[in-house]
């Protein structure tokens, strides 16, 4: 077996062992989960935060297009790269967690855009989106971090290192991306640079926003459970960023609800956790459906029309 099929059955593999934890959390608290699906305004909250999820699934449309924008090569009117990259969307849910890569590339390809553009902003994006996710851990997750590695480490100086660590690794990451983009063209690196700095904005606007989803899902919750709003993006960008570097795992489905759940019960909402992990993966489903739905009718609607 060659090197990236292991990794990918290693990456499926912690995924099915992820999906196994939690359906034994839920066997255990199948009581709550049913009282909690079938309160009304729980149910209203996940069918609202879909159509806002799918609206934030633009943030990281827009940051494709800055990127590609950056190299000087695109010429994609911004709205069709948006229909491109919500029809692309879907692909993310077939194992491999990365074909969502290759059908944007390909679909960009044929109206004209390059490959070597193409593949640079694909990598951008890969490695400024971890690095932003990080970042917004290391900032508002790291006590949870700390209070997991209390034993073995000092939560003090912790508290220091990593969001150091991931402000650093994010400040190198562009630096990388930025020189290899210019292709030795200095002029190139103005250009490279804003639409990185755009990225990384509309990242972390993603990953913010998306706490709040899940500050909205905790209130519709019957009963009296909160957390802070700012460790839930904390929380929820150390779920994505986990999902999205196990490779294998479609959509991170499995490591990112499992980390999320954990997370939340660190976070003190204890057995509420799972149900709002559950309704987080249900809004984002929804969410990236309704992206693809809107795109596919914006591309049929453009093929359709009298020239």
């Amino acid at each position: 077996m060659s090197a990236p099929n292991a990794v990918r059955v290693i990456g499926i593999a912690l995924s099915l062992v992820a999906l196994a934890a939690l359906a034994w959390k839920a066997a255990g608290l199948a009581g709550q989960l049913g009282r909690d699906f079938l309160t009304p305004g729980f149910i209203a909250v996940i069918g609202s935060a879909a159509f806002v999820y799918a609206l934030l699934g633009l943030l990281i449309g827009l940051a494709w297009y800055s990127l590609l924008a950056a190299t000087r090569q695109v010429h994609l009117p911004v709205l069709q790269a948006l229909t491109i990259f919500g029809r692309a969307q879907l692909l993310k849910y077939l194992p491999s967690n990365l074909l969502h890569y290759v059908g944007r590339h390909a679909a960009a390809n044929r109206l004209g855009a390059p490959h070597g553009a193409l593949v640079w902003s694909s990598i951008a994006e890969a490695v400024l989106v971890t690095a932003a996710a990080a970042v917004v851990t290391g900032l508002f997750a790291q006590p949870l971090v700390t209070r997991a590695l209390g034993e073995l480490h000092s939560p003090i100086w912790l508290r220091v290192l990593l969001p150091t660590l991931a402000i650093a690794a994010l400040v190198a990451a562009t630096a990388y991306l930025l020189a290899s983009g210019s292709k030795a063209k200095a002029k190139n690196l103005p250009s490279l640079a804003k639409g990185a700095s755009i990225a990384c904005g509309l990242y972390v606007l993603f990953f913010f926003a998306n706490g709040g989803l899940l500050a909205g899902l905790i209130a519709a919750l019957p009963g009296e459970v909160s957390a802070p709003p700012l460790m839930l993006a904390g929380v929820v960008s150390l779920a994505w960023f986990a999902g999205f570097i196990v490779p294998g795992a479609p959509a991170g489905i499995g490591i990112r609800d499992f980390v999320l759940t954990v997370g939340l019960e660190e976070a003190g909402l204890g057995s509420a956790a799972l149900s709002i992990a559950l309704a987080y993966r249900i809004v984002t489903l929804l969410g990236d459906l309704l992206l693809a739905f809107a795109s596919f009718a914006i591309a049929l609607h453009w093929q359709t029309r009298p020239s």
